[in-house]
């Protein structure tokens, strides 16, 4: 048989690869299920971003991806497998057989991105004759959560190079135990059970070979993400920080580990529905093979990977939990013989059916007869469509605005939209209300534990998920009319490179008459009770062209092309409390040549009233510092929020310096695009800690 396998990750990889340097699980089983398939006699190609890497190794031709449709007109495929990449099976690559092969979990689709589930499952039961899964763990989701027929999966699994473990285990001393997967799958949870293991056999060694770079990933990436995780691995004692190896060499040092101790959690999906889990997880079997007992959770098909090992159930993350790692480590170390044992019969199991060679071989005899099982209908379906724009909307206890505002976005009149709720570790019921908005709207929740006001970051977690063209950030105490969104999309139309504001009006008292009406209605109603928009005074508004005063920033109601935030880099997360987080990210968009446009018509909101903690103008001081620190700033400028646009200032300060340079008897500068006339008085400004606490005529 001709077989093409498509793999189109960014890393480049040949058939050497892995020999050479690390390489994660997907791209390894591609690599030598291909090798084997070929050692059976038949003709594999490969093609991925190898780029200068092409060529035939062990002999499979690894190809640039862009050659992949020429090729299957030229030289008919037998079979076709797309890897882990659902889009693929839309290129229409001609082949006698479609085999689509998925290593992914896809358990977060459970309870959000109902389009995205519903598509994913059309190109899964529609363009693939059968979908390969690597275990029965992944069997049993894919058919429940895209509703494919059990006939159209085949249930396949994961295997080892053998030639890498053709030598029996020998363990070092003093014992080590060993982590050789990546930093997100349970390194946190180790590094903080270590001690307590560490406490009972003192002599124990912790040895850790993980890395992002298993993925492609460059030292950047690593670092933010799991340079905190290296930090605390190097300040403990006994813990030995590894570079990531090549399989070769990988499989030298776990011959020389005692355990295989993988507390796994893998990413938490913040929202607590559930983990991702592993589909199969390839560095167990690799352990195994070497002669480790491992000692894992049961998650996932981790129970199907690891039948020979100690399988702990529960949370990892509840100390109880915690705890049983612990006691079965100690256990294990302090029984050479038990450990021996469970490695021995891990290891001849895996040997025996759990190599590549015996994957090849199921495989050929799968294609041999396959039958296609395409579906002639989407399995599943959605009232939803792929967004266009993304709303973004922090919260914290609001549950009952929240309400409020999502009951608002189910008016909207404009293009496909997702709403994304990023809870700031919210106590109320907010989580509840965003359940009951499930059918009526696209709907995420995202949840980040309580460490304080931090918006800029739970902003951020919505920012990095969200797959609208446009996004919209959106408090959560806002009503806004049926044309809002489709009023900041045609503002984005209209004008390249903008972040675009709209008018709010606050509620300056608690009143729920006719709370949650459409803004026409409401603000016409209660005009008496709503302030207009503090940028009013400013005449701003009026401008038809954009603003080059991007400190006029209000983050309450704001869009931005997605393409510009992602330059942007997002809000900056070192703005914990209120206020100054948008200002900051004003400045950056201004450095970006980005300008600011404001828009009334068809956009206008209100704010729905809710209390404000007394901490407010100490959170908003210590964010100023922190924002004229960056920018050098050394003037005063909007928002003071009472100064009138005429007249010079005299700024007083009380108390304590501030930092910040304030000219004493400077003339005030606003950028309004309007004529600042100086009266005959001055107004006197007292100042304390950076505070504006009055302003009188001089």
């Amino acid at each position: 048989m001709r077989i093409a396998f498509l793999n189109r990750v960014v890393r480049p990889f040949n058939g050497l690869t892995g020999t050479q340097a690390p390489l994660g699980g997907t791209q390894s089983a591609l690599i030598y299920l291909a090798q084997a398939l070929q050692a059976r006699g038949h003709e594999v190609h490969v093609f991925c971003n190898c780029g200068p890497l092409a060529g035939v190794f062990a002999g499979v031709t690894y190809h640039p991806v862009l050659k992949l449709a020429r090729f299957a007109r030229e030289f008919p495929l037998d079979v076709f497998v797309p890897v882990a990449d659902d889009i693929s099976l839309q290129l229409g690559i001609p082949a006698r057989f479609t085999l689509w092969w998925g290593h992914n979990d896809y358990s977060y689709l459970w309870q959000e991105m109902p389009d995205l589930r519903a598509d994913i499952a059309a190109r899964l039961g529609q363009k693939a004759d059968r979908v390969a899964v690597v275990s029965q763990w992944q069997a049993d989701l894919f058919a429940n959560l895209f509703g494919l027929p059990r006939e159209h999966l085949f249930v396949t699994h994961n295997g080892v190079h053998a030639p890498y473990f053709n030598q029996e285990a020998a363990p070092a001393n003093p014992p080590r135990l060993i982590y050789s997967s990546a930093p997100d799958r349970g390194l946190y949870i180790l590094l903080n059970i270590f001690p307590a293991i560490r406490a009972q056999v003192p002599e124990a060694e912790l040895h850790l070979y993980s890395s992002f770079k298993v993925w492609g990933k460059d030292e950047a990436f690593d670092q933010k993400n799991a340079g905190a995780l290296y930090a605390q691995a190097r300040s403990l004692e006994g813990v030995f920080l590894h570079n990531p190896l090549p399989h070769p060499e990988l499989a030298q040092a776990l011959r020389q580990g005692s355990i295989w101790l993988y507390p796994n959690h893998a990413t938490p999906i913040p929202d607590e529905t559930g983990f991702y889990a592993e589909t199969s997880c390839i560095a167990a079997l690799e352990a195994q093979a070497a002669g480790l007992p491992v000692i894992t959770s049961a998650r996932g098909a981790l129970p199907e990977t690891v039948s020979d090992g100690i399988l702990i159930t529960g949370d990892v993350y509840q100390p109880e939990i915690q705890a049983q790692f612990v006691q079965a480590a100690i256990e294990l170390l302090q029984n050479p013989a038990e450990r021996a044992r469970i490695g021995q019969q891990a290891r001849e199991r895996i040997l025996r059916t759990g190599t590549w060679d015996t994957i090849a071989a199921e495989w050929e005899q799968h294609l041999e007869g396959a039958i296609s099982t395409r579906v002639s209908t989407p399995p599943i379906t959605t009232p939803f469509a792929t967004p266009h724009i993304s709303v973004i909307i922090p919260t914290y206890n609001r549950a009952r605005n929240l309400a409020f505002c999502l009951e608002s976005l189910t008016w909207q009149e404009s293009l496909p939209f997702e709403v994304i709720v990023c809870d700031d570790g919210s106590s109320d019921n907010t989580r509840e209300v965003v359940e009951q908005f499930r059918t009526r709207l696209n709907v995420r929740y995202r949840y980040q534990e309580d460490l304080g006001f931090r918006a800029a970051a739970a902003r951020n977690i919505g920012t990095g998920i969200a797959r609208g063209k446009l996004l919209v950030y959106l408090d959560s105490d806002l009503v806004v009319p049926p044309t809002f969104l489709q009023a900041h999309w045609d503002a984005h139309q209209q004008d390249a490179k903008v972040v675009v504001n709209s008018y709010v009006y606050r509620m300056i008292e608690e009143v729920d008459d006719d709370l949650g009406l459409p803004p026409d209605e409401y603000i016409t109603k209660h005009r008496d009770i709503l302030k207009p928009d503090s940028r009013d005074r400013y005449q701003i508004f009026e401008r038809e062209e954009p603003l080059e005063e991007n400190y006029f920033l209000d983050s309450n109601a704001l869009s931005l092309m997605a393409s510009d935030m992602q330059a942007l880099g997002g809000f900056d997360p070192a703005f914990i409390g209120w206020g100054h987080e948008d200002t900051e990210l004003g400045y950056r968009a201004a450095g970006y040549k980005m300008r600011l446009k404001l828009i009334k018509e068809r956009a206008t909101a209100y704010h729905i009233y809710h209390y404000v903690a007394p901490t407010k103008d100490q959170e908003r001081a210590v964010n100023w510092k922190i924002l004229t620190d960056k920018y050098g700033i050394q003037r005063w400028y909007n928002p003071l929020w009472d100064l009138p646009v005429t007249g010079a200032v005299w700024i007083q300060q009380k108390g304590e310096p501030v930092d910040l340079p304030i000219f004493g008897d400077a003339e005030w500068e606003l950028k309004t695009g309007h004529p600042i006339s100086h009266a005959p008085w001055r107004l006197h400004l007292q100042v304390h800690n950076g505070i504006l606490e009055a302003i009188t005529h001089a």
